[in-house]
């Protein structure tokens, strides 16, 4: 008989202290109650058949339940919606509860303010899956601080150059000032320069709220990423990642995207334009669109 990874984990949590029956009887020791642990250990079969190899299950499962024991609110969300992003991770490859893919609960009004868990991608896991195309080179997003050396021109293919001071501390850096990303790709040429000036990022962090107010720095630096996807070759993980990206999804594939429409999430495959929201770049001009363009210096 073989012992699955997943039950070494569970039973790996110490047994409740027993205490010897007062008539003298023989006691049995009980496991420490886990329900996450057994949450994701029902489902192994279904997690294996979506990982890829380049994530094992094993990984995948001890990730997820770290995840899950820190944060006390996810085992509290509905279990559709809990399963349904913790499934759509396996699916893309991206690691839960990391910088890759995050789990996020809320309540949602639409429903009665029942608890649902709503899937998160990282700017993490936005990299990730821009390099598995297979046409990015390098991808580059970062934050520029007050006193970081920077110059950003227009004309004859465009220039965007950062220094940034990272030997100063953190609180002499000064405040961050706008994110940008954008994407060498592979034969020559790069994607425009997208860029995020603080006052866009306060307007969407007050448009969405929730994982905007627990996350504000890494959701803002994640905006100019998904603009520069709009300028990049994608692949079919990148389209449903742009697509699910904070949506709550059920068991059944049913995905409710953050504007309330649902979508059967099983049969995106191809793009949709539905994720192209212009509210979230300025849509500055390109810095360097043609194929002969120089690279962007850091």
């Amino acid at each position: 008989m073989t012992i699955t990874r997943t039950a070494q984990l569970r039973d790996a949590i110490p047994d409740a202290p027993t205490s010897p029956a007062p008539n003298g009887a023989a006691t049995v020791a009980t496991r420490k109650p886990d329900p996450a642990g057994d949450l994701i250990a029902s489902m192994e079969s279904e997690f294996r058949k979506l990982l890829p190899s380049a994530l094992p299950w094993d990984m995948f499962a001890r990730i997820a339940l770290t995840g899950m024991r820190k944060n006390d609110k996810l085992i509290e969300a509905t279990r559709p919606s809990l399963l349904g992003a913790l499934m759509e991770c396996a699916r893309l490859g991206l690691a839960p509860c990391t910088e890759q893919a995050s789990l996020s609960t809320f309540k949602n009004r639409r429903r009665g303010n029942v608890l649902e868990c709503q899937l998160i991608i990282g700017y993490q896991g936005y990299i990730q899956l821009m390099y598995r195309s297979g046409q990015v080179e390098q991808v580059e997003a970062e934050m520029v601080y007050e006193a970081d050396e920077w110059e950003y021109t227009l004309g004859d293919g465009g220039r965007f150059f950062h220094r940034p001071k990272l030997l100063l501390p953190p609180e002499e850096r000064g405040a961050p000032l706008f994110a940008y990303a954008y994407a060498t790709l592979r034969g020559g040429g790069r994607t425009k320069v997208s860029i995020t000036p603080r006052w866009k990022a306060e307007e969407l962090r007050k448009k969405h709220g929730n994982v905007w107010d627990s996350n504000f720095l890494e959701m803002w630096g994640k905006t100019p990423l998904r603009q520069v996807q709009k300028y990049a070759p994608k692949s079919s993980e990148l389209r449903r990642a742009e697509l699910l990206d904070g949506a709550v999804i059920d068991l059944g594939g049913v995905a409710t995207l953050d504007d309330g429409r649902t979508i059967d999430s099983t049969v995106v495959d191809e793009p949709t334009g539905a994720v192209n929201d212009t509210d979230d770049d300025m849509g500055w001009p390109p810095a360097a669109q043609p194929a002969d363009a120089n690279p962007a210096s850091q």
